[in-house]
């Protein structure tokens, strides 16, 4: 159980569960960003 999205953001980082994109704009690139994050497959698909 999670209490906050802080924890789960961290415990999913511990996990290996996420992937940083450096440099993009979440407001303009977050569509291309979950397109090519789903191209992965639903298993390879980390937390963006």
């Amino acid at each position: 159980m999670f209490y906050d999205l802080r924890e789960f953001i961290e415990e999913s980082e511990k996990a290996g569960e996420v992937k940083v994109v450096e440099g993009a704009d979440w407001d303009l690139e977050i569509g291309t960003i979950m397109h090519l994050a789903g191209d992965s497959g639903p298993i390879a698909c980390p937390s963006v």
